[in-house]
């Protein structure tokens, strides 16, 4: 009440009166009736009975049309959820998955930024995957477990919201705003885990620049929710990948076994080893060197791609250069 001002009255005018009235429902202060007046000792106690009169009578409607209020948004934010989740199907692509979950968490939290962080086990490491940012992409950004917003988030399993003017929760120490946010440019980020029977798959957040925005604890409850419904087709849709890749190169390694087993010339072996592991791995190129133990020299015996067969014959000294290092060292 001290920042107070009056629209029409000098710049230095502060409330000289002020009068504050409880809203009681159930015996419970519901609400707060609040008058003021620029002259000092303008309130009597004649006022003070008429505002208890209105007080009393209008407490009861007040509390109602709030908890009608509550329960509308609810049921509004319910089938928001329910049509969402009918977008959310296994029957897509991976990247199509986490880019409709992105798309939903700005749609549900009416908020200008997304993304969806996925857990790498092979480099330890949480991944951004999916993102939207009104003016940067940063897919492909790498946050460690406890760095950030992110990794906490990830690492312990609960949400959190950060909001820059009001700084790190829980923390003493400075931290560089990025760090927060997890590299995301934002002025407001709030952040679930997505969890699938006990195991954490990821982080989805959701980020704001304007400087008013804040994420309250409904929002964090909406995303927890939708997170809910993301996580077991994330796992899914990744079982199912990680199946039908695992299953083409078995497919890939019988075939090749058929093949180069079906013949005793070492050059034709070779053409068929070469291109299939260009076709597998998708690389550029791929080239086969012998070891002659007379001269401890590599020789390239085969290449296949991308102008490569211009190494046929070349010779390479025993431990020279990364072919050469990684033979004499086997690994």
């Amino acid at each position: 009440l001290r920042c107070f001002r009056f629209p029409h009255s000098p710049s230095s005018a502060r409330p000289g009166s002020t009068l504050c009235m409880p809203l009681f429902v159930h015996a419970r202060v519901a609400a707060m009736l609040v008058l003021m007046h620029w002259k000092s000792g303008h309130f009597r106690s004649h006022h003070l009975g008429l505002l208890q009169s209105v007080a009393d009578r209008s407490a009861l409607s007040i509390d109602n049309a709030r908890l009608y209020e509550i329960v509308r948004r609810r049921a509004e934010e319910m089938t928001a959820l329910s049509e969402m989740a009918l977008n959310i199907s296994a029957d897509q692509p991976l990247d199509r998955l986490l880019d409709t979950v992105v798309a939903q968490t700005m749609d549900l939290l009416r908020c200008q930024g997304a993304g969806v962080f996925l857990w790498r086990e092979n480099d330890a490491n949480l991944v951004l995957v999916s993102a939207h940012d009104p003016e940067i992409d940063l897919r492909g950004l790498r946050v460690a477990a406890g760095e950030g917003l992110a990794g906490r988030v990830f690492e312990t399993g609960n949400p959190l919201a950060f909001v820059e003017h009001e700084g790190w929760p829980n923390s003493a120490t400075h931290t560089a705003k990025s760090d927060i946010s997890s590299g995301l440019p934002a002025q407001a980020v709030v952040a679930v885990p997505l969890i699938w029977q006990g195991q954490a798959l990821g982080v989805v957040m959701g980020t704001d620049r304007a400087r008013e925005r804040g994420f309250t604890h409904s929002d964090q409850r909406l995303l927890a929710l939708l997170a809910n419904q993301a996580a077991p087709v994330i796992a899914s849709v990744q079982l199912h990948e990680q199946t039908s890749r695992r299953l083409h190169e078995l497919t890939f390694l019988n075939k090749t076994i058929q093949d180069i087993t079906a013949t005793l010339d070492l050059d034709e072996i070779f053409a068929v080893l070469t291109q299939r592991v260009i076709d597998l791995l998708g690389c550029g190129a791929c080239s086969i060197a012998l070891v002659d133990h007379d001269t401890s020299e590599l020789v390239f015996r085969m290449a296949s791609g991308g102008g490569s067969e211009s190494v046929i014959g070349e010779r390479v000294p025993w431990g020279t250069g990364i072919v050469g290092a990684a033979a004499q060292s086997g690994k």
